[in-house]
């Protein structure tokens, strides 16, 4: 029991040694592909109730706006363990971009008649049964993780211990 614990420390003072030196390490690389699906970045939304309150014939809009985004970010990490920096490398013309604006409209008329009250959807009613919803999308590729300025791969690095 004691040779071990003496082969142990032995290895552990060896260890020490080594690493006390110069010690370099290859960049470790692996994919790194986040997406972000139709993640909502604003929604606005507009009731007016309805108007005018307790008349026999009311109106009420409701209206509203959203935005959606949707990224698509395939590439690469490596971690350069010398420097403690991770460097994203993207896919060159792989990455997608989606942004859309939806708008969306209803209008209730309803009536009171003999203590009966009847809602009928306008737009609905109109269009066969469908909402009125207009939506405006944009998409685009691009190389992810590069800067305008240049093609160089974006760098993060630990500056925590300076």
């Amino acid at each position: 029991m004691r040779l071990a614990m003496n082969l142990s420390a032995a290895a552990l003072t060896a260890a020490l040694v080594c690493v006390s030196g110069t010690v370099s390490a290859e960049p470790t690389q692996a994919s790194f592909h986040p997406v972000l699906d139709k993640h909502e970045i604003n929604n606005f939304m507009y009731d007016s109730d309805f108007v005018p309150a307790d008349a026999d014939l009311q109106i009420r809009l409701t209206a509203g706006i959203r935005d959606e985004l949707t990224l698509d970010m395939p590439g690469n990490g490596e971690y350069e363990w010398d420097d403690s920096t991770i460097t994203l490398i993207g896919d060159d013309g792989q990455g997608e971009i989606d942004y859309g604006v939806i708008a969306d409209t209803e209008i209730t008329i309803k009536v009171t008649l003999f203590g009966q009250e009847f809602e009928v959807d306008v737009i609905e009613a109109v269009l066969g049964g469908q909402p009125l919803e207009i939506g405006i999308n944009a998409s685009d590729v691009y190389t992810p993780y590069s800067t305008r300025a240049s093609s160089r791969p974006v760098s993060l690095m630990n500056r925590a211990g300076a």
